[in-house]
């Protein structure tokens, strides 16, 4: 028979190989639905939709609880006051500025590229001093400039073309920098879900429970990694280091904390690392929740949305509504953070009988 430790080791490897493929599988399936031209493109603007509902479900049905449960315990001394909303807001606070903020830097940096792209344009399209240059007009590819100096005339279309071509560029190149900003985003809002859903599992004492937690936890996370896959899905053309690395990363954060657990049961930790477990999820869930309504749902859900979009929407929460009522090990409403309590109260009241 295994030793628990032997168990919680196959549960981590297994945990890791299932988060690979289901992160990295939708990059595949990008590819083939973009060979499929308009028909494709129509399936993943449906499949973004399905994601949508998947993120909003995990907000909802997941992070919040969570949140409320562990900052409402009464030991905080919080019993009359919103901490649970406070830490929400907070993270959903910072994110909004933090974005504002990172936009604002792109935008800075575009229009100082087409400043220096407009003045490279003019200054290099002639070797005379002091030129008389027409207007341009920037939106027209196939207006000719004149540029008349010592009797001579000079067309320059091919650099006009060419400004033109570098100013789209950095247009595109901004569009780029903003997807990648949203799921650097939603890295950080997810990760340390995952990563307390590893702790619960490396904190379990018995092999049954090991297996119990392991298939409510992949029920959870391979829904939710898979939808995330797909964000990152839409950047590999782009960014295919980040992507990957993002992709790889996600993957890795259930192992980690399920590894952190394993170690937590070496260890006595005092109560209040539940309450700092509070904070930083509360955080992390106002981010997520940013994310969900203003980057994920606000181009999904609008009055041009059809209604195959709203039930692909539906489709995602549904799912997460069902994953709900997957059982853990002991009690449906039990969370990773009775998990860390129930294993820290068990083990204080061991030593305490042992000095006794």
């Amino acid at each position: 028979m295994m030793q628990r430790w032997q168990v919680k080791l196959l549960a981590i490897l297994l945990t890791l190989a299932l988060m690979l493929v289901v992160v990295f599988i939708p990059f595949k399936i990008m590819a083939c639905f973009k060979k499929l031209g308009s028909r494709g493109t129509r399936l993943l603007v449906t499949l973004s939709c399905f994601t949508g509902g998947v993120f909003l479900g995990t907000c909802l049905l997941f992070l919040i609880p969570e949140v409320f449960h562990l900052m409402t315990e009464p030991y905080y001394g919080f019993e009359h006051f919103p901490m649970a909303e406070t830490t929400i807001g907070v993270g959903f606070m910072f994110i909004m500025f933090l974005e504002r903020f990172v936009h604002s830097c792109k935008r800075k940096k575009t229009k100082k590229i087409n400043r220096e792209v407009q003045t490279n344009g003019c200054n290099g399209s002639t070797a005379t001093p002091s030129p008389a240059i027409h207007e341009i007009n920037n939106n027209e590819k196939d207006v000719q400039t004149l540029v008349q100096s010592n009797g001579e005339t000079k067309y320059f279309q091919v650099e006009l073309d060419n400004r033109l071509d570098e100013e789209e560029t950095a247009s595109v190149d901004s569009l780029t920098d903003e997807s990648a900003t949203k799921v650097i985003i939603l890295f950080l809002a997810l990760a340390l879900d995952e990563f307390l859903g590893g702790i619960s599992l490396g904190l379990q004492r018995t092999s049954g429970a090991v297996w119990g937690v392991l298939v409510g936890l992949l029920a959870h996370e391979c829904v939710v990694g898979f939808s995330y896959g797909l964000q990152l899905a839409g950047l590999v053309s782009k960014k295919p280091c980040l992507s990957y690395t993002l992709g790889a990363m996600y993957a890795l954060m259930s192992p980690v904390g399920s590894v952190v657990g394993m170690m937590i049961g070496e260890f006595v930790f005092s109560e209040s690392i539940n309450f700092v477990n509070g904070v930083l999820q509360g955080i992390a869930t106002g981010v997520f929740l940013y994310v969900t309504f203003f980057e994920i749902l606000e181009g999904k859900v609008n009055s041009k949305s059809t209604y195959k979009d709203l039930l692909a929407v539906s489709a995602g929460f549904f799912i997460m509504v069902f994953i709900a009522l997957i059982p853990r090990e002991g009690s449906m409403k039990q969370t990773d953070a009775d998990y860390l309590l129930e294993h820290m109260n068990n083990k204080t009241t061991v030593q305490q009988t042992t000095y006794a």
